[in-house]
């Protein structure tokens, strides 16, 4: 099944459990690389270089979009970067018609940075932001 990017959402938890609240006029997300660390293990005798897995790094979701210094969620957003606070966000594919429907991954993390961008003549205000997660996603697929 090919699934359209078009309808994804991200969401951070508003209130607990479970309530999460979307963040309007994303334009783009790129969801996080995770990766194992790695320890070489190499012995002398070995004819070939070795390594081995170790601790995980679960990476980092970026997004851009239109930023409105007014909306309620824009603002939830610097709040958190500035009192560096972690929160479950949630992640939902374009899998379903329904919201709750749909695959989704949460994750827990804090926002990274957040930067207002396209402040030019004929530019649109827009915004990066970086969340760092602080475990796997759980991987929830459509009902």
């Amino acid at each position: 099944m090919i699934i359209p990017g078009h309808g994804t959402l991200i969401a951070y938890e508003s209130a607990t459990p479970g309530t999460y609240t979307p963040v309007y006029q994303i334009v783009s997300i790129d969801a996080p690389e995770i990766v194992n660390g790695q320890a070489d293990s190499t012995l002398l005798t070995s004819a070939t270089k070795k390594s081995r897995a170790t601790i995980p790094d679960c990476g980092e979701l970026s997004m851009t979009g239109f930023y409105d210094p007014k909306d309620v969620t824009h603002i939830k957003l610097f709040d958190l970067l500035k009192t560096g606070a972690e929160v479950n966000w949630q992640l939902s594919f374009n899998d379903a018609a329904v919201l709750a429907d749909k695959s989704h991954w949460i994750f827990p993390g804090y926002v990274k940075s957040a930067k207002p961008t396209g402040v030019e003549v004929d530019g649109n205000l827009g915004l990066d932001l970086v969340v760092v997660l602080n475990d796997f996603p759980v991987q929830t697929p459509r009902t």
